[in-house]
């Protein structure tokens, strides 16, 4: 008997709407390490990234009734982790400091395609 392909993430997100915590918790698995990856790489250090990516996570959850599959999930994601980064740096610079992005969109967005593994990093969830 042949195994079944896992489902989609676009699927998974669909259940996480419907209040599906194990789905959203295997959306997390798939990309918590693209998403810090990506984060460090926006940000140029990993400062700050860690906290960020939890966030990216909670504000996925809290959007997930509200979520359409208008677009790649991941496109989905990344929109919601570049808007905490303009967040972020915008704080950042209310307290009187500035920070640099050190890649440019495209770059990151090409980042998504990429596997990316990282063992034993996990978020609470």
């Amino acid at each position: 008997m042949a195994e079944s392909a896992p489902p989609a993430d676009e699927e998974l997100m669909l259940r996480a709407g419907r209040g599906d915590a194990e789905a959203f918790g295997e959306l997390v698995r798939r990309h918590q390490g693209a998403v810090h990856g990506t984060l460090v790489r926006m940000l140029g250090t990993a400062e700050g990234a860690e906290d960020l990516a939890q966030e990216v996570f909670l504000r996925a959850w809290k959007s997930a009734p509200r979520y359409r599959p208008d677009a790649k999930f991941t496109t989905w994601l990344l929109t919601i982790a570049r808007n905490l980064v303009g967040d972020y740096i915008t704080s950042l610079e209310m307290a009187g400091c500035s920070i640099t992005l050190l890649k440019a969109d495209d770059e990151i967005l090409g980042y998504w395609d990429a596997p990316v593994k990282t063992p034993g990093l996990r978020w609470g969830m």
